[in-house]
């Protein structure tokens, strides 16, 4: 069974890195950095940067690093499963470090997986380019960091109603949610919604657990990370599942500015429940759109359907566009009121 992957979102992370709820100390964890597979021209002379790597980790506290020099092993950005635990048992590490550097013109990208020795399995995923070889010890810094936060994370595996202010809205009021943006549009401050409490979710950690994760950092400072199987998030009273979600964060920023998921995607939000294809969260302005053929959303006996719903995760508030189905439950019809028949009596 493959090992959960955990991030958990606090008030400042680091670049690339994996925070979680619990850590251990960097002391205990062992790594043993394997030979990278190199890939370039012929006449290209590439830094051997798995060096490089296990020189930096080897400053970073950790208990034991073991170097590419140590063990005679061939190159191999994915080794089985087997030649994974065979590594670290004689190397008598916890983890391995494989991966790849690949040259192309004066840019080198790294791309470098983390591997239990126990069972090989893939801890995690993380990618980032040098764009000039002055560029290769920052880039370097930067994937070390992301792994001594890997190893030394807790890896433990987790898990109002929308009443009729709806507004079918036309071609012309829909919000174009690019893929490349990155900027969440300005949302209008909702009403608090009944029963919850305005303004304090945003606030809240927000976490997310999946079996697989990739970390991507792009070269104007950017970062992505694509989690996959089991995805699970959580903010507060709400929880999303899905088959994979996107994280997007902006140069500089330890807040992601939306959040994408696609596949099955099912979100709770105390007895607010949602199904699509596809939902896009913005933790900023605390809003969810879903797309779907159709997207449902219910509450108790009320549904409401539509190509797409906008709703605010602090108020009632909803906006439904591709054309809107609304099923109200009808509320009890209240007794009727008996009368005494001693009272009744002329």
């Amino acid at each position: 069974m493959r090992a959960p992957v955990h991030l958990l979102v606090l008030s400042a992370v680091l670049a690339m890195a994996l925070p979680a709820a619990a850590a251990r100390r960097a002391s205990d964890v062992s790594v043993f950095v394997a030979p990278f597979e190199r890939v370039g021209p012929a006449d290209a002379v590439l830094p051997d940067v798995a060096v490089l790597l296990a020189d930096r980790l080897g400053t970073r506290g950790l208990g034991k690093v073991v170097g590419p020099a140590a063990l005679s092993v061939d190159p191999a950005a994915e080794p089985s499963d087997a030649d994974v635990q065979a590594w670290g048992a004689k190397a008598a590490t916890e983890f391995v470090v494989v991966g790849r550097s690949t040259q192309i013109g004066r840019r080198v990208s790294l791309d470098l997986r983390l591997r239990s020795a126990a069972d090989g399995a893939t801890v995690g995923t993380f990618v980032t380019e040098a764009g000039r070889p002055e560029e290769l010890g920052a880039a370097v810094d930067r994937l070390a960091t992301a792994i001594v936060q890997g190893t030394t994370a807790e890896r433990t595996s987790a898990t109002p109603p929308p009443t009729p202010d709806v507004a079918a809205a036309g071609p012309e009021a829909q919000n174009a949610d690019a893929e490349g943006s990155a900027e969440e549009p300005a949302a209008p401050d909702p009403a608090p919604a009944a029963g919850g409490s305005s303004g304090n979710a945003r606030r809240q950690p927000l976490s997310v657990h999946s079996d697989e994760m990739e970390a991507v950092e792009g070269s104007d400072g950017t970062r992505r990370f694509l989690f996959r199987r089991n995805v699970r998030l959580r903010q507060g009273n709400m929880s999303v599942r899905s088959a994979r979600m996107e994280a997007y964060y902006p140069a500089g920023s330890s807040d992601p500015s939306r959040m994408v998921a696609t596949g099955g995607v099912r979100l709770n939000q105390k007895g607010r429940r949602a199904k699509c294809t596809r939902a896009t969260f913005y933790p900023k302005g605390q809003r969810v759109v879903c797309e779907g053929d159709p997207a449902e959303l219910e509450q108790g006996g009320d549904e409401v359907r539509g190509k797409e719903i906008e709703f605010f995760l602090e108020s009632e508030r909803m906006i439904v566009r591709g054309g809107a189905d609304v099923f109200l439950e009808p509320a009890p019809e209240a007794p009727a009121e008996t009368v005494d028949s001693a009272e009744a009596a002329p």
